[in-house]
């Protein structure tokens, strides 16, 4: 009795807000399938990439989208596959999960035995970082537009925006394998700071 009492405001609090911006939502839900994920997705990857390349990790392949239209090899040896663009992308490092133990002893491997726990952290949280950079700085113009000339955000854009850091957050917070291939950045980070914990011990 009394927990219902206690949920009632903050349920018609919730049904109150809703009736208000359904219409918003569902429109950023459009927006977002249909140009956001995309764009977060290959932001996201680019993330990933830029610190592989920065610690000397291999990239067998950067792939953009679903189905393979283009391939190209580019200098550091990375192989660039552009699909139509929707629903996918992908920076697949040398050595990572599900690779072969002759993989991951590649001198340019994500598990190298000899590279640093640390290196694999940021590599991990390095595709919502760079989201998280990207998201921050269009807000930050988009405030400074509404303070100096009264432009606001549109409400199925800040859904979007929503949308892409929830998503974000999940990724690089919750730590979950799926198979032996993939598992969340969580993942991936929680393993690099045990890692990097019996590392700092050992050299003690």
């Amino acid at each position: 009795m009394l927990k219902s009492i206690l949920l009632q405001p903050w349920l018609e609090d919730f049904a109150n807000w809703w009736y208000r911006n359904e219409a918003a939502f569902w429109n950023g839900v459009l927006i977002y399938t249909l140009f956001f994920m995309i764009t977060e997705l290959i932001v996201h990857e680019f993330g990933h990439y830029y610190f592989q390349r920065r610690f000397g990790i291999g990239v067998a392949y950067f792939k953009i989208g679903i189905f393979n239209l283009y391939t190209k090899t580019l200098a550091n040896g990375t192989k660039l596959i552009i699909g139509i663009p929707a629903f996918m992308a992908e920076s697949r490092g040398v050595g990572e999960l599900g690779a072969s133990e002759e993989e991951k002893n590649q001198s340019d491997a994500f598990y190298h035995p000899d590279r640093h726990p640390r290196e694999r952290f940021l590599v991990a949280i390095g595709g919502a970082l760079a989201v998280f950079v990207i998201c921050a700085i269009i807000l930050f113009f988009y405030g400074l537009g509404y303070w100096l000339f009264g432009i606001s955000m549109s409400k199925p854009l800040l859904f979007c925006f929503s949308f892409s850091i929830i998503n974000q957050l999940f990724n690089a917070l919750v730590p979950l394998r799926f198979n032996k291939k993939y598992a969340t950045d969580g993942w991936i980070a929680a393993e690099s700071l045990i890692a990097w914990y019996k590392w700092n011990k050992k050299k003690r």
